[in-house]
């Protein structure tokens, strides 16, 4: 993880399987959730405590195949699932959370933006040639 990140780096590797699914819990299905399938992440933003929680995944556009979205009355079953393209077996990507009383994210607007933004990173990488 990045300094200053609240997203950490997956990489899997499976054979035998073409897509991954990659999940947020949805806890007690109290909060929101935003799937952003053109920019390339998901979000789950909910009460938590005398607080609010955002979750996250973000992955390359091109490997997002689609989400599931699986509610059930039981605390801690439900879960959006992102729906993950493997290329040679691999697939790369981040998830994570912000906390509204850490000061970063004080809305749910303000988690998205965060996730657009690290997306736009992800999907646009610097690449520098030396010559």
């Amino acid at each position: 993880m990045d300094y200053g990140s609240n997203l950490s780096r997956f990489e899997v590797a499976l054979q035998g399987a073409d897509v991954l699914s990659a999940g947020i819990t949805l806890h007690k299905n109290a909060g929101v959730t935003t799937e952003n399938l053109k920019e390339g992440w998901f979000s789950y933003w909910e009460p938590h405590g005398d607080s609010e929680l955002g979750s996250g995944i973000v992955a390359p556009k091109e490997d997002i195949v689609g989400f599931e979205k699986y509610v059930t009355s039981q605390k801690d079953l439900s879960n959006l699932f992102a729906k993950l393209k493997l290329e040679n077996g691999k697939i790369v990507y981040y998830a994570g959370f912000g906390w509204k009383k850490s000061g970063q994210f004080e809305t749910k607007s303000a988690w998205n933006e965060y996730l657009s933004s690290f997306a736009q990173k992800i999907n646009n990488p610097i690449k520098i040639r030396i010559e």
